[in-house]
C-alpha cells in the first residue's frame, strides 16, 4: 500500500488483505479481458506485449 496514493491506501486498508488481494486479481482479469477485446477490435494488433516496444 506504500506505493499507492493516500485515498487508495485508505480504501485498501478498509478492505483488508484478503479482500484487497481478491480485488487485485479481479482487476488483473478485467485488464486482460479489455486487452483481448481491444486487440480483436484493432486490425493487425497481436497479443499484448507483441509490439515493437514489448510493452
Amino acid at each position: 500500500m506504500a506505493r499507492i496514493g493516500p485515498s487508495h491506501a485508505e480504501f485498501a486498508a478498509r478492505l483488508g488483505a484478503e479482500e484487497l488481494a481478491e480485488t487485485v486479481r479481479v482487476l488483473e482479469r478485467l485488464s486482460g479481458a479489455v486487452e483481448t477485446v481491444t486487440a480483436a477490435a484493432t486490425p493487425g494488433a497481436g497479443p499484448a506485449g507483441s509490439g515493437p516496444s514489448g510493452a
